[in-house]
């Protein structure tokens, strides 16, 4: 089945207009400078249906991550390591936030393959209260605050520990070293 001209120029509009919609500069999409990174900013586009995590590259194309994530559908912030290499996204889905922290590079060249699983690196899940103020400190180590106990880290929930006894658990600000996946509470 061929299709007719008239219906290729209405497709080819409606094409452009959705690349138009999804381009830099525009209200439904946030962008996270990225410094000597693979792309030149991560970007977060609003859509209906739920976020979208992509990237700008040098000539300033928004390219989408097709690829299946562990970001929830919510994109709350996205922080980028001093040294361009990571990024830690706080995403909500089913109430409460998740931490997940990918490779720039994997979003970017491992991104755009429709279909294909795209795991992150490390992800706190901080069940069932929140996690605040997400920062890298260094290359290697993000600080956040929460009230959950992250000394009781558990590796396989990717949970820490909550005491239901208490009505109002503390806030405390928390580190969390990558390469050993420790935490620690911060000074």
């Amino acid at each position: 089945m061929s299709a007719s001209p008239r219906r290729i120029v209405v497709l080819i509009g409606i094409a452009g207009l959705g690349l138009a919609a999804c381009g830099t500069g525009y209200r439904n999409v946030r962008e996270y400078p990225v410094a000597d990174g693979p792309c030149r900013a991560l970007a977060v586009v609003a859509c209906e249906e739920g976020d979208v995590l992509g990237w700008v590259d040098a000539a300033e194309n928004l390219r989408l991550v097709r690829a299946e994530t562990d970001v929830l559908a919510q994109i709350q912030s996205v922080a980028i390591a001093p040294d361009g290499a990571r990024a830690a996204i706080v995403s909500v889905g089913e109430g409460h936030p998740v931490v997940t922290v990918y490779r720039v590079a994997d979003l970017v060249t491992g991104g755009g393959r429709a279909g294909e699983r795209l795991p992150a690196e490390k992800t706190v899940d901080p069940y069932p209260l929140a996690i605040e103020d997400v920062r890298w400190i260094e290359s290697d180590t993000i600080e956040f605050c929460s009230a959950i106990d992250f000394i009781r880290f558990d590796r396989e929930s990717r949970r820490g520990g909550y005491d239901e006894s208490r009505s109002e658990p503390p806030m405390r600000t928390w580190r969390w070293r990558l390469r050993d996946d420790a935490f620690t509470p911060a000074p």
